[in-house]
């Protein structure tokens, strides 16, 4: 036991030397990840910190725009909810910061009574108004210019996640929704973590009446939470979360704002909150992402099980990550963000292409049924009929992420779009992204691939050129990961 405690606080005052000068730097944003945004230059990811109200209560934010950001065109956006105890310049701006390096508008802010926002008596954590603090932000969102109001999602980290699993029940502004390494503060506070406190339920809300009772006679506030501890004593810490919490916000990645304190009386309302509660209300797609050796994981598992109003979701492990280790080992962090770019793109980065009906001007065609060559569903419709004329033609129609595998033509090819957006790669080469109208002139020989964008129908003619000595190769399908990484990187070209 004693050799036990010696490598923990060896770990602890390692880690904690190696780190401490995140918060140090003198980062005019305050931000206190790593590779945090220090200046705006044009061209590049920018960060725009703005307050708004919110119920007479002002909310301090940071706006992050992506490269080229131009506010006459349009955007999806994606808002980020922090943990428990944290600020909009720690995990949730980094995260922030990433998906706007994704193309995203992102927006992270400081809950109402914490942070930078306003609110008194300080440090008020109640479950209604962390909620609202949700539907604010993407109040601001759907009105910041570029944002494209059909196209928010949410992010919510922690604690964060909690209170997104209860605002995306009500909220249908949010069109897709994402945890990391979520905490159902409810549960916690009232059973405790693991259900180590479920002996004390009834003293400690009668601590928290008391202490509501003192509140409203003028007494003085009375808050738990605020402990200072040793390095030794961070180590003799029984759960993962805690001791590398404790290091995370107390010494690697400390901010002014940050506080594991909160009002007493706030237990009266978080001890009768779940955040799993009316979870089968969320119908919007659900991706819920925690460490693998997260010992909060139980509690994303049993919201994830018991969010049955969606069939479009899915957990993801981050292998070898505990839940602190997601906010800030450049490994773990990949990822996530990774996972993060791959559901939100398929969900919001084409969603105003995929309202209303599809329209093209040629005919839809017959269905191409159990054809190994395509991953999902196309249709095929040739439209060249006179074979004397020797120019075969046919209109190929893609649903939403459907593309066909790698092949090559002996006799090259000319692709033609005529509606929706798709992609065109050659094997080597960034991916092409295709809007009605353009033309690809495929050489003989040359490996390739086209489909639809993830959200997106797409229509083009297909020209068999040469076609008396034309013959097609087909080759491997296009995995899911590289189609995903072609439509994250690809570019028009006009």
């Amino acid at each position: 036991m004693k050799k036990c405690l010696i490598l923990k606080l060896v770990f602890i005052m390692t880690l904690s030397q190696s780190l401490a000068v995140l918060p140090a730097q003198n980062n005019p944003f305050g931000l206190v990840y790593e590779n945090a945004l220090k200046e705006n230059i044009e061209g590049r990811v920018n960060i725009h910190p703005v307050t708004y109200r919110l119920h007479d209560i002002e909310i301090a934010a940071n706006v992050y725009v992506p490269a080229g950001y131009d506010p006459a065109n349009k955007y999806a956006a994606i808002v980020v909810a922090h943990p428990n105890g944290g600020v909009k310049e720690q995990v949730a701006g980094l995260y922030a910061q990433r998906l706007a390096e994704k193309g995203y508008i992102t927006l992270v802010a400081d809950a109402s009574y914490q942070g930078a926002s306003g609110g008194e008596p300080r440090n008020v954590d109640k479950p209604a108004n962390r909620i609202e603090d949700i539907h604010g932000m993407v109040d601001y969102m759907s009105h910041y210019p570029g944002v494209d109001a059909k196209r928010i999602g949410i992010l919510g980290i922690c604690g964060g996640g909690g209170y997104t699993l209860g605002a995306a029940q009500s909220d249908k502004r949010l069109k897709a929704v994402a945890t990391l390494s979520m905490f159902n503060s409810g549960k916690v506070r009232r059973d405790g973590f693991m259900g180590s406190q479920v002996s004390t339920i009834q003293e400690r809300l009668k601590q928290a009446t008391d202490a509501r009772a003192r509140e409203m006679a003028g007494g003085e506030v009375q808050y738990t939470g605020d402990s200072k501890l040793t390095d030794e004593q961070i180590a003799k810490l029984p759960f993962d979360l805690y001791r590398e919490g404790f290091i995370y916000y107390g010494k690697t990645h400390a901010h002014s704002n940050s506080t594991f304190r909160y009002t007493v009386s706030s237990l009266l309302d978080l001890m009768t909150w779940d955040a799993t509660s009316n979870i089968d209300l969320i119908g919007q797609p659900l991706l819920m992402l925690a460490g693998s050796k997260a010992d909060t994981y139980y509690m994303t598992e049993e919201a994830f099980h018991r969010a049955t109003g969606t069939a479009d979701k899915e957990l993801f492990l981050i292998s070898g990550a505990t839940h602190i280790q997601t906010y800030y080992v450049p490994e773990y962090v990949d990822q996530a963000v990774n996972k993060l770019v791959e559901f939100f793109a398929k969900r919001l980065l084409y969603a105003e292409h995929t309202v209303g009906t599809f329209e093209q001007p040629f005919p839809l065609g017959e269905k191409l049924l159990e054809n190994k060559n395509f991953t999902g569903q196309a249709y095929l419709a040739s439209i060249s009929m006179d074979k004397g004329l020797n120019v075969p033609m046919a209109n190929v129609t893609f649903e939403p992420g459907c593309r066909n595998s790698w092949h090559s033509h002996s006799g090259g090819q000319i692709l033609i779009a005529t509606a929706g957006i798709g992609y065109y790669q050659e094997k080597g080469r960034p991916a092409r992204r295709l809007f009605p109208g353009d033309v690809v002139e495929i050489a003989s020989d040359v490996e390739h691939w086209h489909g639809a964008a993830p959200d997106s129908w797409f229509a083009h003619i297909a020209i068999r050129c040469n076609p008396q000595n034309n013959e097609v190769k087909w080759l491997d399908p296009v995995k899911d990961s590289d189609y995903f990484a072609a439509a994250r990187q690809s570019v028009s070209i006009k």
